[in-house]
């Protein structure tokens, strides 16, 4: 008696194979960089002929389907693998930039610092020189010159300390000056003066108030400024500058 069934075909499927070399060639290359892109692409590649192959074996039609199988698993598992290593890369590049940028910060801020401490210096040194002499500039007026009918005079006084350890005149270790129009003004002595005279010596510690003339050019602002005697840095080791008004 003859069965009119069909006999199940036992051959492997193509696709299945193909898939399996295909997802093996993937994972090996899954860990290369740039080159997993294609990796990438042939685990995609080498999925859909696992699943096709998949099917084909469906119902025992035709053998293989373990192989069919492990075709599908080992693309699946060569996908992760790329997506993972590029996770990898991609932050390790992100750290290194961060880190490359905190550096250039750093450097930068270190930088910074050391350009406000260098112009800071001078500023410090000043103050300094300020506290050790002990001299500011108060007020200023003007008044006509006791001998010179027409001429007008500037009166500026000082309050200074004598710190040093000897006695002092404040005229011995300060320089007094004035400006007009960037024009430093001649010293007068043509007017009646108030409080300690400028060439009295003056015993350590002692506070004094001292006056200064200087005679007018004309009406424009006069610019005073006090540094000690000895100056080796010009401006720099101005103790105290004001500018006053001719009233």
């Amino acid at each position: 008696m003859e069965s009119n069934a069909t006999a199940p075909q036992k051959g492997t499927p193509a696709v299945a194979i193909a898939g399996l070399v295909i997802g093996i060639l993937a994972a090996l290359t899954s860990f290369i960089p740039i080159i997993n892109n294609v990796s990438f692409i042939l685990a995609l590649v080498g999925a859909v002929l696992g699943v096709v192959g998949v099917i084909q074996t469906k119902g025992g039609k035709r053998g293989g389907k373990g192989l069919a199988i492990t075709a599908l698993v080992v693309n699946i598992v060569a996908i992760v693998m790329v997506l993972a290593t590029q996770a990898l890369f991609s932050a390790a590049i992100d750290s290194a930039m961060e880190s490359t940028k905190a550096t250039n910060v750093a450097s930068q801020s270190a930088e910074t610092a050391s350009e406000q401490k260098s112009e800071a210096a001078p500023a410090e040194k000043s103050k300094k020189k300020g506290r050790e002499y002990a001299v500011t500039i108060d007020s200023a007026k003007v008044v006509e010159s006791k001998y010179q009918k027409g001429t007008k005079i500037m009166v500026i006084t000082y309050s200074w300390t004598n710190t040093e350890e000897k006695d002092s005149a404040f005229i011995s270790t300060l320089s007094a000056r004035a400006f007009q129009n960037g024009v430093e003004l001649k010293h007068s002595l043509m007017f009646d003066k108030e409080g300690t005279d400028a060439t009295a010596q003056v015993k350590p510690g002692t506070a004094v108030q001292t006056q200064m003339g200087f005679e007018l050019a004309d009406s424009s602002e006069v610019t005073a400024e006090v540094k000690p005697i000895i100056s080796l840095n010009g401006d720099k080791d101005i103790l105290d500058t004001k500018t006053f008004s001719v009233e």
